[in-house]
């Protein structure tokens, strides 16, 4: 058997840009907190109901790896190793001739940041659709974050969507 743990482990021999941690429903949630802590730059999936939801689900999958993980240590490592999430919905419905059609789209983007006294975490939302509506709202962008203009993002385009102005 070669494991997860076994192949990130051997993956830091490497000069890597990227480590990619697939889907996160269980015990995998260490191997995928490991990369994220390796300051290489990281990817993860899971599924739950809203962003903020997959912070939940993610503190439950690491308290379910074993009674060496407590919820305080477990909500702190993932505020400090997780940026920003990213909620993309899924949508199923029938086709006029029966046939299912499913159709995803981004429906909520937050960022993450460690410290609120009540949860351990703080979550500003980026921007996020209302019920029923697939065009997303824009909301506040942290300072912290204006580097992504360098990597493409249209920074000047977010902030007029934020504001209602015209681009």
């Amino acid at each position: 058997e070669f494991t997860l743990s076994q192949a990130l482990f051997d993956s830091f021999r490497f000069n890597l840009s990227r480590q990619i941690v697939g889907e996160v429903r269980g015990h995998e949630i260490l191997a995928m907190l490991k990369a994220m802590e390796s300051g290489a730059g990281s990817i993860s999936t899971t599924h739950a109901p809203s962003a903020e939801g997959a912070i939940g689900k993610l503190v439950t999958c690491a308290m379910e790896a074993g009674p060496h993980v407590t919820h305080d240590y477990a909500v702190r490592a993932i505020a400090a190793a997780i940026d920003v999430v990213v909620h993309v919905h899924l949508e199923t419905t029938p086709t006029p001739d029966g046939t299912p059609q499913r159709q995803r789209w981004v429906a909520e983007i937050i960022t993450v940041t460690p410290g609120e006294r009540e949860k351990g975490y703080a979550v500003q939302h980026v921007f996020r659709t209302h019920p029923g509506d697939r065009e997303a709202t824009a909301h506040v962008l942290d300072d912290s974050y204006r580097d992504l203009a360098g990597y493409g993002f249209d920074l000047d385009g977010f902030y007029a969507t934020a504001t209602g102005a015209a681009p």
